[in-house]
């Protein structure tokens, strides 16, 4: 092979490999209404009545239920539970549509600390939600008559719904 046809080879094969890196993972919108059902996993609040445990949520035929309206700003979260609460929680959301929440649900009756971990995934023109929900609760009173501050026990729900986007 001659020199010329060496160095055309070369540049032919060189030509062929991408010199661009791939672009990164796009993050999902995941924003929206969602209206989900609760399914008790395990209730470690026995001292305390179910329905003040669950008092946040809605009830109907004994079953549970709640909403939860996301913004989304980025990989960044906001979601307010509802409906008869308003409680707020910040999260993120990952590739594959993976997404957090947490923060503060508290009433007259007990503190509860909620996390939310689940996966929305496009159905035409929703998402299909499915995950866990967890909440410690602290209800024991404290001197003030309030709570105390310490985690008394704690509940888990597995979770599942469908979100509608603007």
């Amino acid at each position: 092979m001659t020199r010329s046809a060496l160095s055309l080879a070369l540049i032919v094969a060189l030509a062929g490999c991408p010199s661009e890196e791939e672009p990164p993972p796009e993050i999902p919108d995941v924003s929206g209404d969602y209206t989900i059902a609760l399914t008790l996993l395990d209730n470690g609040c026995f001292e305390f009545d179910y329905d003040d445990l669950m008092a946040w949520t809605l009830e109907n035929n004994a079953a549970r239920s709640m909403s939860i309206t996301m913004g989304q700003d980025g990989s960044s979260l906001t979601g307010v539970v509802g409906p008869d609460v308003a409680c707020e929680l910040l999260g993120t959301v990952g590739v594959g549509g993976t997404w957090n929440l947490s923060g503060p649900c508290d009433d007259d009756l007990m503190d509860r600390s909620i996390r939310i971990s689940a996966t929305s995934s496009p159905f035409g023109n929703t998402l299909d939600l499915d995950g866990t929900l967890v909440f410690d609760v602290d209800g024991e009173p404290g001197a003030a008559g309030g709570a105390d501050g310490a985690v008394d026990c704690e509940v888990e729900h597995r979770i599942q719904g469908t979100g509608l986007q603007d």
